[in-house]
Formats: C-alpha cells, structure tokens, sequence
C-alpha cells in the first residue's frame, strides 16, 4: 500500500491545522486535500514506495500529532496575539517622537556635577597631603 487517507474534522482542529500539517508532510508524500464531505475532510497522503501496515499506521499516527501540535500553537498564537500587538507597537513608538510615546523621557545629566567634581578634588588634596606628612624628606627635595 503506498496511498493513505486521512480523514480529518474541520471543527475540530481548524481547517489552517490541517494545511499546517500538511505542508509539514509535503517533503516525504504527495499531499492532497480533499473537500469536506460532513464525515470530515479526506487527506491523501501518497508514499514513492509501497508502505506495510505497520509504517502506515506510523503515518497516521504522525499526521495526526501534527494535526493536534498545530491546532494547539495556533490556540497558543491566537491567546497571545493581543500581547505580540502590544509589544511590536511599543516597539515601534520607540522610534516616533516624544508626543507620540507616552513614555516618560529620562533628563539626560552630566557625568559629573560641580559638587562631585569638587568632592574629588578634595579628595585628591587629602590624598597629596597624606604623602607629603608620610615622605617629608621627598617633599623638601622636589621643592629645591
């Protein structure tokens, strides 16, 4: 046996489920899809080689664990779609200009600020200082 037909519910896996598993088939069989007949929809998976019973319940079972992981990342795609919209909108606010965003702009301030820079100038101070009362002899000689 080298032909295979599946028959799958629309309702219960979703028509876009069914091409999904489908195309992912398309690489190792000739694929067609036939139309809903109320019984469900006839999938025609054709194999290059004859197929023992074994490897075609194989392929059914695979087809139909495709089906089930399609129907199920599309459950997942379509419960997420608000969240993905909200994040590729924000994303793309970012580039606009500030009327646009609602986002709190962040003052930029400088590196160092006039008390900071005058902290570590004293500190600086403390430190040549501290050299000089521990190496008095140094001192005395650099200033000659």
């Amino acid at each position: 046996m080298s032909d295979i037909v599946i028959s799958v519910d629309p309702a219960e896996y979703g028509l876009e489920a069914v091409y999904m598993a489908c195309y992912t088939f398309l690489n190792r069989y000739s694929v067609s899809i036939g139309k809903d007949t109320g019984k469900g929809i006839p999938v025609f998976l054709k194999a290059q080689n004859a197929l023992s019973d074994e490897e075609a319940l194989k392929i059914r079972e695979d087809f139909q664990n495709e089906l089930v992981e399609n129907a199920i990342r599309l459950k997942i795609a379509a419960s997420n779609q608000k969240i993905r919209e909200y994040i590729i909108a924000r994303a793309l606010l970012q580039d606009s200009s500030p009327e646009i965003q609602d986002v709190p702009q962040v003052e930029e301030k400088p590196a160092m600020d006039d008390e900071l820079e005058k902290e570590i100038q004293k500190l600086l101070e403390d430190v040549d200082n501290a050299e000089t009362a521990e190496n008095p002899a140094e001192t005395t000689k650099e200033k000659q």
